[in-house]
């Protein structure tokens, strides 16, 4: 049972590093921010705002078309872009009010599902362990887990599209923002092969059920 209860703290390890690599690091920056700008205010300093991770066209810094960097005499380098926090005046850009509800409102949906997948995973060691493997229980759950897996994959496009539309609306000529927002084919693969297990489970449940109606 040792054992078993490692498995399970891993799992929910690895699935908290994951909502942690993708959601708190921009909930973090805004945080931190807000609180500076707000201290800013304060003393009466003029407020700005930062809007971290920003992929922009290194065109807007070079002034030119089909700007090539040299590197060395046997490289070059082209179609650059430049990931960088951009700082701005947000009394001069608007925003719809609804953005900020959107991103807490994906935000907290993406560990609420990745939440439960890591506890549909961890319910299926315990009833393997139990020896219960087939009786249907791993089936329903890996199931479950697999269509957790394909939201997953659409809140999370949603998430990233939702903020290079933001990045749209604050990062202005002469800069440019572009759109890095891309669909999590790795978690759709494994969401597939989560589906491929839950299978197997299940036509080893009616194996089984044919078994002891031989018997």
């Amino acid at each position: 049972m040792k054992r078993i209860n490692e498995l399970q703290i891993l799992v929910y390890i690895v699935f908290t590093l994951l909502v942690i690599q993708n959601v708190l690091p921009a909930a973090y920056d805004g945080f931190v921010d807000g609180f500076k700008s707000g201290g800013s205010s304060v003393k009466g300093q003029h407020a700005t705002r930062l809007l971290s991770g920003v992929a922009l066209d290194a065109l807007a810094f070079t002034g030119k078309k089909d700007t090539v960097l040299q590197a060395g005499k046997d490289y070059s380098v082209q179609n650059l872009q430049v990931f960088a926090d951009v700082r701005y005046n947000p009394d001069l850009v608007e925003t719809p009010w609804w953005f900020t509800v959107a991103d807490i409102v994906l935000a907290f949906f993406i560990a609420y599902l990745l939440f439960r997948v890591a506890r549909n995973i961890n319910k299926v060691i315990v009833v393997i362990y139990k020896g219960d493997m087939f009786d249907g229980t791993c089936h329903t759950l890996l199931n479950s887990a697999g269509k957790l897996l394909l939201l997953y994959t659409l809140a999370d496009y949603a998430f990233e599209r939702l903020n290079y539309i933001e990045q749209t609306y604050i990062v202005l000529p002469p800069l440019k923002a572009i759109n890095t927002a891309s669909f999590n084919f790795g978690a759709l693969l494994l969401a597939i092969f989560v589906f491929i297990v839950a299978e197997v489970f299940k036509q080893g449940g009616r194996l089984k059920q044919e078994q002891d109606l031989t018997i």
